[in-house]
């Protein structure tokens, strides 16, 4: 029998319409279905999401930092190959979804989404990373209104999930364009790698060769799966990192580049700015503030 989760067994256990998750996958996830919408969005490693059918049809592909996909309510998927695969998940009661303003029918994306009749295909949208940056903050925001005991938080939880949904499914983000298969392995690979020590100087040589392949074919995947070059996603990694630290220890600005790879502080300032539209300072004042909300 297929496994069925439940929207009022998620935690938090409060009679709250949306809850968001921000988990680490096993390597693998026997196939189970829900019994409200889930909206998958992966912020580290890679892994294969398989779609599973009454006819007995499996539809699968691979999964990275910055893809999003959609399960209805009744859709049965499983996972496998999963590596360093985290993934924010956001659960929606389906009653509560279609007490939303009918314009969200209007989104670019909401047909291959979150129609009844969607068709059956890789539904997946890769974010690129500024625009994951921008739906990561909408995801904090809607986790704030979530927490909230103030009397309209239903109202805010409303306008919040409606402002995450249009920054994702109206966006500009390109459809997800499947690799070759033997290739998904090598790049993915050096995918993780990459993600898993930002702080190491980047090679394009020495990376490329170990995935097999010449520094521009190399480079030329990259950016075709990623939608940045190698070097700007090292570059990102980096400011993930820093913003990490900047949330969880208090280290000079110094000590955090270099830590983080950087050889000039000032450099990783402007850098993190440009990205974040926020100096470090000033993110680390507003950290002080605001508890960190995901949980």
């Amino acid at each position: 029998m297929i496994k069925t989760f439940q929207l009022e067994k998620l935690r938090p256990l409060e009679n709250i319409p949306v809850k968001i998750r921000d988990t680490y996958q096993d390597e693998s996830a026997e196939a189970h279905t829900h019994d409200y919408i889930e909206i998958a969005m992966v912020h580290n490693g890679r892994g294969t999401h398989l779609n599973h059918f009454a006819d007995g049809r499996v539809i699968s592909n691979t999964i990275i930092k910055g893809d999003v996909f959609v399960i209805l309510p009744g859709e049965v998927h499983s996972y496998a190959n999963c590596r360093g695969y985290r993934v924010y998940n956001l659960c929606i009661a389906t009653d509560f979804f279609d007490q939303l303003d009918k314009d969200l029918c209007n989104l670019k994306h909401y047909h291959d989404f979150f129609s009844p009749d969607r068709p059956q295909k890789v539904n997946q949208l890769h974010l690129l990373p500024e625009a994951f940056n921008d739906a990561e903050e909408k995801l904090r925001r809607l986790s704030m209104a979530i927490r909230s005991d103030m009397p309209s938080n239903i109202l805010a939880i409303k306008i919040a999930l409606s402002d995450y949904l249009f920054t994702v499914f109206d966006s500009d983000s390109r459809s997800w364009h499947t690799p070759e298969k033997d290739l998904n392995s090598r790049l993915f690979q050096s995918i993780i790698q990459l993600e898993a020590a930002p702080e190491k100087k980047f090679d394009l040589r020495s990376v490329a060769k170990k995935a097999g392949m010449s520094s521009s074919g190399y480079a030329h995947k990259f950016k075709e799966i990623t939608g940045v070059s190698p070097g700007d996603y090292c570059l990102f990694l980096k400011l993930d990192k820093v913003r990490q630290l900047l949330e969880d220890k208090p280290l000079s600005l110094t000590e955090i580049a270099l830590i983080c790879g950087f050889t000039d502080s000032n450099y990783m300032i402007r850098a993190f700015k440009k990205r974040f539209g926020i100096t470090p300072g000033a993110y680390r004042s507003s950290c002080r503030q605001i508890t960190k909300t995901i949980p």
